[in-house]
């Protein structure tokens, strides 16, 4: 049901951040990056955002979350900037593509 779809859709997220974020030389694992991206996006959802739907709002929250376990906040916000790009930009694109392509 719905709470496996959410489940898949965490560990989905949590492993694109996890690549995007890994280091050779880091200290932390899979557990630190998936215990992050959870608390990332449990203080989005219980932050009362009215503004542009959020905006940035995660990406600041992430940087936040993942100083405590000493990712640079550069990195953070690309990673999670490009998840949004990822899923948000491209995915808007390709549909603009076939709906205004004519047929």
């Amino acid at each position: 049901g719905g709470v496996t779809k959410s489940f898949c859709y965490h560990i989905v997220f949590s492993v694109y951040l996890f690549f995007r974020l890994f280091s050779p030389t880091a200290s932390y694992d899979f557990i630190t990056i998936f215990a992050g991206v959870s608390v990332v996006y449990l203080l989005k959802t219980l932050l009362p955002v009215l503004y542009l739907s959020g905006a940035g709002i995660r990406e600041a929250i992430a940087v936040w979350v993942f100083n405590y376990v000493g990712i640079e906040p550069t990195v953070v916000l690309l990673a999670f900037l490009s998840l949004y790009i990822a899923n948000h930009i491209l995915i808007s694109l390709v549909g603009g593509y076939f709906v205004f392509r004519g047929n």
